[in-house]
C-alpha cells in the first residue's frame, strides 16, 4: 500500500529541500503523459523559489558534467508518494495547463 501526500503550496520550498536531501543520487526518470523526458539518471534536486515569483520548479538530474535541468512552468499541485517502508517512490507535479510530470525512482 502506498501513502500519498498533497503538499500545501506554502510548504513547497521546505518540503522540496527535504525531498532533495533524502533522494539525491538515487536513479530516477521524469515522465509526462507517458513520454520519457529524462531516463535513468541520478536525481540531483528539485527547487521552487517563490521569492522572485517566477512560479517555476526546476528538477536537476545527473552528476558533474552530465547534468540536465527540466523546468516546469506554473506548477499548481505537488503530490508525493511513499511505499509502505516510508521511502519516496514518486512525485507528481501538475501545472496550470493540467499537464502532469512525474519523477519516478527506479530502485
Amino acid at each position: 500500500m502506498h501513502n500519498t501526500e498533497k503538499i500545501i503550496k506554502n510548504n513547497w520550498k521546505d518540503k522540496l529541500v527535504k525531498f532533495s536531501k533524502i533522494n539525491t543520487g538515487r536513479v530516477a526518470s521524469i515522465e509526462s503523459d507517458s513520454s520519457i523526458i529524462i531516463h535513468n539518471m541520478p536525481f540531483g534536486n528539485i527547487v521552487y523559489d517563490p521569492i522572485f515569483k517566477e512560479n517555476i520548479i526546476k528538477i536537476n538530474m545527473g552528476i558533474e558534467r552530465n547534468e540536465i535541468t527540466h523546468t516546469i512552468l506554473n506548477p499548481i499541485v505537488i503530490i508525493k508518494t511513499k511505499n509502505k517502508k516510508d521511502i519516496d517512490i514518486s512525485m507528481e507535479i501538475i501545472n496550470s495547463d493540467g499537464d502532469a510530470f512525474f519523477i519516478y525512482f527506479n530502485d
